[in-house]
């Protein structure tokens, strides 16, 4: 009965870990990939009523675990894990993840992570602090995703770098481009496009795509779209 249990356990909390980690990835792209504006949005949602209940069930557990009533305790965290499984399968995004290459590598290292953890506390042995040390996992797994974002983030500032290079030649390779940035706090998207639609009656112009509202965004456009034929560039200030 215990394996039956064990296994149940480890294939509902491998499943759940996949979509958690992939979740946390959204929220991480979501801000811009910075550690300290997701840290911001964790520090606001922390406490809020769904991550009560759900944290709230999981320190219940523990209860059971320090009266040496694992099994109970595993059984109530498999049907846990199973309701979060399934609301993540149905959640709908307004702005979905976007599997980047930059995201790619910083879910593989956010795997890798949880992996090298649960290494060392998934024994054949199934314990109470087995069980113990998953809730404690479960419940603070956003280190996870900034611990993996500190470990790639030499190589993103590489990348960034050789980017940053790459369309700065393609910016001098045509001197005559008249560049037009905009700044404000609203309305920088509207007055984008209006401005290229009048423009756009005498000049070739080119402009960062709805999507494209970081700095990496107006590299990409620089290095994607630009040419020797465009006459003006619009981008806004709130872009870099």
């Amino acid at each position: 009965m215990e394996e039956i249990i064990y296994y149940c356990f480890l294939i509902s909390f491998l499943f759940f870990l996949i979509l958690k980690l992939k979740s946390e990835l959204h929220i991480f792209q979501l801000n811009s990939y910075r550690n300290i504006r997701y840290w911001r949005w964790h520090k606001k949602n922390f406490f809020n009523l769904k991550n009560n209940v759900s944290n709230g069930i999981m320190m219940l557990s523990t209860i059971f675990i320090f009266l040496e009533l694992y099994i109970f305790s595993s059984i109530i965290l498999i049907l846990l894990f199973n309701f979060f499984i399934i609301k993540f399968i149905r959640k709908k995004y307004k702005k979905k993840l976007v599997f980047t290459k930059r995201a790619t590598r910083l879910f593989i290292t956010q795997i890798i992570l949880s992996f090298l953890y649960l290494s060392f506390i998934f024994t054949k042995d199934f314990s109470n602090l087995n069980v113990l040390y998953i809730i404690i996992f479960v419940i603070f797994i956003f280190a996870i995703s900034i611990i993996a974002n500190i470990v790639v983030s030499p190589i993103e500032i590489y990348i960034n770098n050789w980017y940053y290079k790459d369309a700065k030649k393609n910016l001098k390779s045509n001197p005559n481009l008249l560049i037009i940035g905009i700044t404000g706090s609203y309305g920088k998207t509207s007055t984008k496009h209006f401005l290229k639609r009048i423009l756009s009656e005498k000049y070739n112009v080119l402009i960062t795509p709805g999507s494209y509202n970081t700095t990496m965004g107006v590299v990409r456009t620089i290095r994607e779209f630009l040419n020797s034929t465009h006459q003006i560039f619009r981008a806004a200030f709130g872009d870099f």
